[in-house]
């Protein structure tokens, strides 16, 4: 018995793959390196959609959204839009912590001050997850695509991996951070206990005081 498989499946199953693998490789490693970087992941997922005009990511910076990376120019500029405007999918999935999909007809109704210039830019549709990049720092991952009907369901699992692994690695960077900081207060804390000793000793031989 043979499974049947759509020539648009058949062609994207290679993007899917190299995706998984390079999700795979991240999760793999202990401490967060140069490939953990939000844009390089953003530029992984937009290569695994053939309709997407790129990925941004907004981080919450002090209460107010701010671009943090983007893969294309397009992606950029949609992003700059939805901070300025403080409207759009990812500052609302930033806010509320929630995935928002949207393809043609939900992005003119609920956010009509977004359509144009996407529509301008030639995106008809995206897709827009949270993440966690540490204890006190929230962002969105963006996918921006071409097609009016929005992002398959195999798109939008890859997306939410790609946010989970983000969400992972930037909470393994904190974590070693804090442990990092932990050690240089014990030895700075030991150093001191040390210089104090010594300076105790000195003053004692000088004034010839015993232990």
């Amino acid at each position: 018995m043979h499974t049947y498989q759509s020539s648009a499946a058949q062609a994207a199953e290679p993007r899917v793959v190299a995706v998984l693998d390079y999700l795979a490789t991240i999760l793999e490693r202990p401490v967060p390196g140069p490939a953990h970087d939000p844009l390089l992941l953003a530029v992984a997922v937009a290569e695994s959609a053939p309709d997407a005009r790129g990925v941004g990511v907004i981080s919450n910076h002090d209460g107010t959204p701010r671009p943090l990376a983007a893969s294309t120019r397009t992606a950029a500029a949609l992003d700059h839009h939805q901070c300025a405007t403080a409207r759009g999918p990812s500052v609302d999935a930033l806010t509320q912590g929630a995935t928002l999909h949207a393809d043609r007809t939900t992005l003119h109704h609920r956010w009509p001050t977004l359509a144009r210039p996407a529509h301008l830019e030639g995106v008809h549709s995206c897709l827009a997850v949270p993440v966690t990049l540490g204890e006190h720092r929230s962002a969105t991952v963006t996918l921006y695509g071409t097609s009016p009907t929005g992002f398959t369901p195999l798109e939008r699992a890859l997306l939410r991996a790609t946010a989970a692994a983000l969400t992972r690695t930037a909470t393994d960077a904190a974590h070693a951070r804090q442990a990092n900081q932990r050690a240089d207060h014990i030895h700075h804390a030991l150093t001191t206990r040390a210089v104090i000793d010594q300076a105790k000793g000195l003053l004692m031989a000088l004034h010839g005081i015993d232990a």
